[in-house]
């Protein structure tokens, strides 16, 4: 095991879940790459028109945090209103069915339509509530923008061109005692910037989630019993990783 690795993850966990939800935390996933491939070359042309993939992380980023800023002492109080909210700003920009066929991976091949869009809900409802309660208790804890990178026309070029299938923007996220390096994975998709996938200080949540999903089908031995239960089998795990971790890390 990476120690290292290992230890980041343990001692960053409850921030690293806060922020994940915080900057676009509802993570879309990489699916599968015909898929992205296809999306890419159908909104080449539509992609000079459109903001810089930066700006648009910025920008619902900032939205996000003011957001919370503001009314926090309410969210925490009703916690629902505050996953309402983040579900309306949020789920317009976000490839839900992808993201459930890349958590699912190979399964999403063995699983029927309706299997996939029950994941797909599942698997919103699912965020929704175990990052936006996360970040919630992070009553100590102050998150602001540090830096947002400012993606080169070569980069938006390549991509244009086929020669990406995604555009790195990268941002560092400050919070009360530590800055951390956030990378999001951007596809252009629909006329609009979206994400794709996130990595926080190394740790790909992409594929944090798509290991998370296979060990469960492994586990449990019916894919339909892991899309009925994913909430509980993703907090679950966390729990049992964190444990793992320290064990490990002593």
């Amino acid at each position: 095991m990476n120690h290292k690795g290992s230890d980041n993850m343990s001692s960053l966990r409850p921030v690293i879940w806060g922020a994940t939800f915080l900057a676009l935390g509802i993570v879309s996933l990489p699916s599968a790459v015909a898929e992205e491939t296809t999306n890419s070359a159908k909104s080449t042309q539509a992609v000079a028109k459109m903001p810089s993939p930066s700006e648009e992380v910025e920008k619902i980023t900032r939205n996000l945090l003011d957001d919370f800023i503001k009314n926090k002492s309410r969210y925490q109080k009703a916690p629902a209103e505050f996953i309402n909210e983040v579900d309306q700003k949020l789920s317009p920009v976000i490839a839900f069915e992808s993201i459930a066929r890349g958590v699912m991976g190979k399964y999403a091949h063995r699983a029927t339509p309706e299997q996939i869009l029950a994941f797909e809900r599942n698997f919103k409802s699912s965020l929704l509530n175990f990052y936006g309660k996360a970040l919630l208790k992070l009553d100590n804890t102050k998150i602001s923008i540090e830096q947002v990178d400012t993606v080169s026309e070569t980069v938006i070029n390549d991509y244009k061109a086929g020669r990406s299938r995604q555009i790195p923007v990268n941002m560092k996220v400050k919070t009360s005692d530590r800055t951390l390096t956030i990378s999001y994975s951007m596809i252009f998709d629909d006329g609009q910037w979206k994400l794709r996938n996130v990595i926080i200080d190394g740790i790909n949540i992409g594929i944090q989630f798509r290991q998370q999903f296979s060990e469960a089908v492994d586990k449990h031995g019916k894919l339909q019993y892991v899309i009925d239960n994913w909430l509980d089998i993703m907090s679950a795990d966390n729990e049992q990783l964190k444990e793992k971790v320290g064990k490990s890390s002593s």
